[in-house]
């Protein structure tokens, strides 16, 4: 018999509190920190596809989430040497990941099991955050993609004292980098002396 099961978990902003109060307002912020999206879901599968033979398992799950971050902003002149804080537009970190997995089990004969596993992973950490008070188009981003787990093994209980095991695994991981979004690569990296505030384009990339 087959057996799965659906999971899923989702909350927006409007669950989110805020915690600018009257007080932090009269100091100059505008902006507080807050989740803006979490979301979950998985969803699973398995059972046999022939009886006492071969069985199959699979779960998907895809989950992310998003929070804005107080008091810092995207530069409205982006590319120029003016760092403008755009107060529509506050910064925020987006990221979200998945995970396809999937497993084969055969019975070859009453002593040989052969197991067959993957499990293929996509990750986006999209807009990241640079360092402690520097503006949002500093921060990089990354796509780990392709990266993957890829394994296979082997049992043979050859008596009821001694069983052998054989195995075989490879890890795959690529992590390309990019800029953050309305950052050129000819856009140059800005330290502002008085305010300690980095802009423009990261100091490394």
């Amino acid at each position: 018999a087959m057996r799965g099961s659906l999971f899923g978990l989702w909350t927006g902003e409007a669950l989110s509190s805020s915690n600018l109060t009257e007080e932090l307002r009269n100091r100059g912020l505008t902006t507080d920190s807050k989740i803006l999206e979490i979301y979950d879901a998985t969803a699973t599968l398995g059972g046999a596809i022939r009886r006492d033979k071969l069985w199959f398992y699979t779960s998907h799950r895809e989950w992310g989430n998003r929070h804005q971050m107080a008091g810092v902003f995207w530069n409205a002149t982006q590319g120029s040497p003016i760092w403008t804080p755009d107060p529509n537009r506050p910064a925020d970190r987006y990221q979200w990941y998945e995970s396809h997995l999937g497993r084969i089990t055969w019975q070859a004969t009453p002593k040989n099991k052969f197991n067959f596993f993957v499990d293929y992973q996509n990750t986006c950490q999209c807009r990241s955050s640079g360092a402690i008070g520097s503006a949002p188009e500093v921060g990089t981003a990354f796509h780990f993609r392709p990266n993957a787990l890829l394994q296979g093994s082997w049992t043979s209980a050859r008596t009821s004292k001694l069983l052998l095991e054989a195995g075989v695994s490879e890890a795959l991981s690529y992590w390309p980098q990019y800029l953050a979004p309305g950052v050129e690569p000819h856009h140059i990296s800005i330290l502002d002396q008085g305010t300690g505030i980095r802009y423009n384009a990261p100091a490394t990339f």
